[in-house]
């Protein structure tokens, strides 16, 4: 495999995995059997969920479950509107999929870039909301839902109260408390 083509197949291993795959390269010397060559083996990233030290971290790639999800609310703005949405505790904004069901769900690679909001027990908010918070369970676990909505994270965002996410595909979209 030539360099250019290494690099290019890189790119494509990339953007296949939303950037959430480690790769370990050898290339084998002189005297192995196979010299010449390059060896590519992709490797998931192993993520643990983790709380966020600071505000500025990504929000993580794997549900996560702390069994008691506390939903907040924070006012976003989007285009030249003000939004009031639900967020996680540490203030990620949450997402819905318009075409979500209870059979047809973010999964396996979609669910590295739209991380699945789970919860083993009972989700509260920090206030009343208009809509109804629940859990369906499904592929990703016991996922949380917003008047039957399963809710997400977006790895995009960088930050608390980022909406980076908002209108990706013209179906991904924050979870208004209006929804």
């Amino acid at each position: 495999m030539t360099i250019k083509r290494f690099f290019w197949f890189l790119v494509v291993l990339c953007v296949i995995s939303g950037g959430v795959v480690a790769v370990d390269i050898v290339y084998a010397g002189a005297n192995q059997p196979d010299a010449g060559t390059w060896h590519v083996k992709p490797t998931p990233l192993n993520s643990t969920p983790t709380a966020p030290p600071t505000p500025s971290v990504q929000a993580t790639a794997s549900p996560v479950d702390d069994g008691n999800t506390l939903i907040h609310v924070a006012k976003v703005l989007i285009g030249k509107s003000t939004k009031t949405v639900l967020t996680t505790a540490v203030g990620y904004v949450l997402y819905y999929h318009t075409t979500d069901s209870a059979t047809s769900i973010c999964t396996g690679l979609c669910s590295n870039i739209w991380v699945p909001l789970v919860n083993s027990g009972y989700p509260t908010s920090t206030v009343p909301l208009p809509g109804v918070l629940s859990t369906v369970l499904n592929a990703n676990g016991q996922q949380v839902t917003y008047d039957g909505h399963p809710l997400y994270t977006y790895t995009g965002d960088q930050k608390p109260g980022d909406v980076r996410g908002e209108g990706v595909d013209k179906v991904w979209f924050v979870v208004d408390i209006n929804l």
